[in-house]
């Protein structure tokens, strides 16, 4: 199948276009902008905050903290796993395990707890 000239112009306006909205959404990050501060919560302040605590930090992997972050936040398995770039599979994993320490059940247990510690209190102290 052979391109006309006038698909192939057509084409490349499509990809300048394409690389001018790179470029615009580039030049709007901050600039000690650092892409794994995007990819990985533990680089956050909130996740900083939260894994500070004794709770967490003394019972959680770094990467049940994160998927803890994410549930605290209301997120899916399946959105949890594009944040953190694992599958939804490996989330569910890591949420066996959390509910196993915590000897929980249901996310919305694990939402209260979460709360609880937020407010304070020690479910595990």
């Amino acid at each position: 199948m052979m391109l006309t000239k006038e698909e192939i112009a057509q084409a490349k306006d499509e990809i300048n276009q394409l690389l001018t909205r790179v470029n615009d959404l580039k030049s709007r990050l901050p600039k000690n902008h650092n892409t794994e501060h995007i990819k990985h919560a533990k680089h956050s302040e909130e996740f900083f905050n939260l894994f500070k605590l004794p709770q967490i930090h003394q019972t959680f992997t770094v990467r049940e903290s994160e998927i803890l972050l994410f549930l605290a936040k209301g997120l899916s398995n399946q959105a949890i796993g594009d944040h953190l770039f694992i599958t939804e599979k490996a989330v569910k994993f890591h949420m066996t395990k959390i509910f196993k320490k915590l000897q929980l059940k249901t996310r919305l247990e694990v939402g209260f707890w979460l709360s609880n510690l937020k407010k304070g209190a020690h479910p595990l102290a």
